[in-house]
């Protein structure tokens, strides 16, 4: 039994990989082509395709791109997908028409949910050997502003944040307590 959820968990961080990779290839690309000069001005809503890296199988995704009040990029796909950039945190949100949803953080953690209803798991794609977190959404103050809602979940370092609305990140050290035996 424990060798199934070693497998199953093993394939499953793979496909994770796999997924993250896919989203963050295009934007990757675009930076390229900023800082060579290549890239053109683009309007306030474009369609494009994008050629996400090959598993074996081509493919050219259609997509419609939209600038939202807020900065952040949309883009919608034929295929049903949703995808919000927030260029400035460089958090990537991504809903599928499956009902699966992923948000990619910068750094390797990725919030994971395979369906609706089903927990919202962080991995830590860095170190796949952590076992996943539970993630969670919460409504928080963030400053002096009215409470808004974020994902949010703990690893090493302490408490991540993503508000929602935005896809700004915050990270929350975790205080270290002195030892009560001392």
């Amino acid at each position: 039994m424990a060798t199934l959820l070693a497998a199953t968990s093993q394939i499953l961080m793979q496909n994770l990989q796999s997924s993250v990779e896919q989203m963050r290839q295009p934007q990757r690309a675009e930076k390229a082509a900023q800082h060579t000069g290549m890239a053109q001005n683009q309007a306030k809503t474009e369609k494009a395709t994008e050629e996400p890296p090959s598993n074996g199988v081509d493919r050219i995704r259609a997509f419609e791109e939209k600038t939202l009040n807020n900065g952040n990029v949309m883009r919608e796909y034929e295929d049903g997908t949703v995808r919000l950039h927030n260029e400035q945190s460089g958090v990537i949100q991504e809903e599928r028409p499956d009902g699966s949803f992923l948000v990619s953080l910068p750094d390797g953690q990725v919030l994971y949910q395979q369906f609706h209803g089903h927990p919202l798991l962080a991995y830590d794609l860095n170190n796949v050997e952590l076992p996943p977190r539970l993630a969670q959404v919460a409504r928080v103050r963030l400053g002096q502003g009215e409470p808004s809602l974020a994902y949010t979940f703990d690893d090493a370092s302490g408490r991540q944040l993503v508000e929602l609305e935005s896809l700004r990140l915050f990270r929350v050290k975790a205080r270290v307590r002195a030892n009560a035996a001392a």
